[in-house]
């Protein structure tokens, strides 16, 4: 009988050593992330890939943040990965570098798809890949009455009452006040990247993300990217209503390198000169195109001296 009993017990102890371990909570990433094997920035440490879109049942989170300033989580894998000879059911991901989230909640993911008009789309938003992280976060903040927060902020305030501006459930989930149009690699854009300011003493040029909002057609906003907490904020706006005729369809920059030319007063093709990158947009209607740049010859990254963008319809 007593070793029927130590056979149970083995029994019962293996089985709990195989069990699954808790999961503490479920977010979303509104970024491409790499899986990790272990909670490092090793490239040879990759074991697989998130999209943007992809829950992330997290079941432990590391305590601080490495020398690079990313803060890791433990994630259960959807399926066992094998790695250096190993299987793992386990691995790790980035939840945040500094104060930027890469894992949010899964009602900010409901407002993210809002946000860029992604409700009734099959796929993402171009503005979701690529480095353009900050930009997402940056919107996000400015169209939200509430600053994108990481996961772990949902985690350690799970059990605190909903504010008033959250979703009272899942199913009623805040609008925002601006949204961005759909698009893809193949449609118009509705953002570019420019450098609208002069260099500081290091050669450091600050680049600025434009973006158009459905619900200001016809200005373009400015974000920049703080490179302390990596979090994007908003910088500035120009309204082209008393200059444009019909909505902006899409943006492009110019570099200010770039060939770009304009009728002059006599109707002349005439070069500009570009102190700065330009940005280049397509009205809704006609054919026409406009070049919006910055004649300035000296102006501060946050653009708090820049108080108005020249337009001119290109040749």
């Amino acid at each position: 009988m007593k070793k029927l009993g130590i056979l149970v017990l083995g029994i019962l102890l293996f089985a709990s050593c195989g069990s699954d371990r808790k999961i503490l909570i479920e977010g979303t990433t509104f970024v491409e992330l790499n899986v990790r094997s272990t909670p490092d920035s090793d490239e040879d440490n990759v074991i697989d890939d998130l999209d943007p879109g992809d829950i992330v049942r997290i079941i432990s989170f590391k305590e601080g943040y490495d020398n690079n300033g990313i803060s890791w989580c433990e994630i259960k894998l959807d399926r066992p990965e094998r790695h250096e000879g190993k299987e793992l059911k386990y691995a790790w991901v980035a939840y945040k570098v500094k104060s930027l989230p890469f894992v949010v909640s899964n009602e900010t993911w409901e407002r993210i798809k809002r946000m860029y008009e992604m409700e009734y789309e099959k796929g993402i938003n171009e503005m979701l890949t690529g480095s353009r992280t900050w930009v997402t976060q940056a919107v996000y903040d400015y169209v939200y009455y509430d600053g994108m927060k990481d996961i772990k902020y949902n985690f350690d305030n799970r059990n605190l009452d909903f504010k008033e501006g959250n979703p009272i459930d899942e199913y009623e989930i805040e609008s925002p006040s601006h949204s961005v149009d759909y698009s893809t690699k193949d449609t118009y854009p509705q953002y570019c990247r420019s450098r609208m300011s002069t260099a500081s003493k290091d050669r450091d040029a600050t680049s600025l993300y434009a973006v158009i909002f459905n619900q200001t057609p016809r200005q373009v906003h400015f974000f920049m990217q703080d490179k302390r907490s990596n979090r994007g904020s908003f910088v500035k706006s120009f309204d082209f209503s008393s200059s444009l005729n019909s909505n902006i369809k899409s943006i492009q920059r110019k570099t200010h390198k770039s060939k770009v030319y304009y009728a002059d007063y006599y109707g002349y093709k005439t070069r500009l000169n570009l102190n700065y990158d330009a940005i280049r947009i397509r009205p809704q209607s006609g054919r026409e195109r406009y070049i919006i740049y910055n004649n300035n010859n000296y102006t501060s990254s946050n653009l708090d001296n820049l108080h108005n963008l020249y337009i001119k319809e290109e040749y």
